[in-house]
């Protein structure tokens, strides 16, 4: 019984012995860049391409998934928006058709955190959400807006309705 365990230890201490040192090469080879930084990577002009609706209450209710997304990108011709923001924090919106959702043509705009932001503030308009870094490197934008209820005193009590916009950088 005795050698049977010292074989084993034997076996782990070789194969650990052999992963450490095959692998040695490779990490001294391995130079990591510097991560792009987030903020710059949202500079630029984006052109929506989709919107999806979630109802939140149904999310919340744990009904099934085919009740609780819609795409609505063609109800109200939204991929005639298109919005630039400029890296001097200005932004502007073309809409054509489609609803602004942000709410303004243009003015300044700021992020909540400068290395990770998490939601864009418009000036004279609406805060949105980054939805997602997902995609942002390859030229996909993803941000959401969420409409609260407010009960009779006007504070906000539960998230109804989110949307998804999916923009392409131009």
């Amino acid at each position: 019984m005795k050698n049977i365990i010292k074989n084993k230890w034997t076996y782990m201490l070789a194969i650990t012995l052999l992963v450490v040192t095959a692998c040695s090469d490779d990490i001294e080879d391995l130079k990591l860049e510097p991560a792009e930084s987030k903020t710059a990577l949202l500079s630029g002009t984006w052109a929506l391409t989709s919107v999806i609706q979630t109802d939140e209450d149904a999310v919340r209710k744990g009904f099934p998934e085919f009740v609780l997304r819609e795409d609505i990108t063609s109800l109200f011709d939204f991929t005639d928006l298109v919005l630039t923001l400029n890296a001097d924090g200005t932004y502007s919106v073309t809409a054509g058709n489609s609803p602004n959702i942000v709410g303004s043509t243009s003015g300044t705009y700021s992020l909540d955190n400068q290395e990770f932001p998490s939601q864009i503030l418009f000036e004279g308009g609406r805060t949105i959400d980054i939805g997602t870094y997902e995609g942002l490197s390859e030229g996909v934008l993803t941000l959401k807006f969420v409409r609260y209820q407010r009960n009779s005193e006007g504070e906000i009590t539960n998230a109804f309705l989110s949307y998804e916009y999916k923009f392409e950088r131009q």
